[in-house]
């Protein structure tokens, strides 16, 4: 269990082409988790509060706004591009990415 910032920090390295900061501690479904001051957390989340110094907002999701690199392979272990947001707001960025993917494929 990880109860100081030192000790979370310490398992996150920058990704150097994106800008990215991954997450190399244990993982669930592609998403960093912690026992973080007891609890069981998301990587993510537990950044975004260190960095802002506010709880990460009850009922909100993380929107990854690294989604559209060409790495975006490991978004769900960056713990740097993230925002709280609704659900709503996370699926329509998902399919406006999917979208971008494909015109990409297709050559538009």
């Amino acid at each position: 269990m990880l109860t100081r910032e030192e000790d979370f920090w310490a398992l996150v390295a920058p990704e150097p082409t994106t800008g990215c900061e991954i997450w190399l501690g244990a993982r669930s479904r592609g998403y960093g988790v912690v026992a973080w001051r007891g609890r069981p957390r998301r990587a993510h989340q537990v950044a975004w509060e260190l960095r802002t110094g506010q709880p990460w907002p009850i009922g909100l999701e993380a929107l990854h706004f690294c989604d559209r690199s060409p790495r975006a392979a490991h978004m769900h272990a960056c713990v740097r591009h993230i925002r709280p947001g609704t659900s709503a707001e996370n699926w329509a960025e998902v399919f406006a990415c999917l979208a971008v993917r494909r015109a990409e494929r297709a050559g538009a």
